[in-house]
């Protein structure tokens, strides 16, 4: 990680932004590597009714949202 950072600042970055599922067994090892600045998201599953089957195919898997649309 400290390489993708490093990579980022020869770019003009100063900032990454990650998305990680609370649950993530990677969350320990990141906030004690970095001072990350922690935003809490809510993600809701909604459909249509044709979509109703693949909302109730949901399991309980990591999520891996796109920050950007946070």
């Amino acid at each position: 990680m400290h390489d993708l950072l490093a990579l980022a600042r020869t770019r003009g970055i100063d900032y990454l932004s990650l998305g990680f599922d609370k649950r993530d067994p990677r969350l320990p090892i990141l906030r004690k590597a970095f001072r990350p600045r922690e935003l809490v998201s809510r993600l809701y599953a909604v459909h249509w009714d044709d979509g109703a089957e693949l909302a109730a195919g949901l399991d309980d898997r990591l999520l891996g949202p796109d920050v950007a649309l946070l």
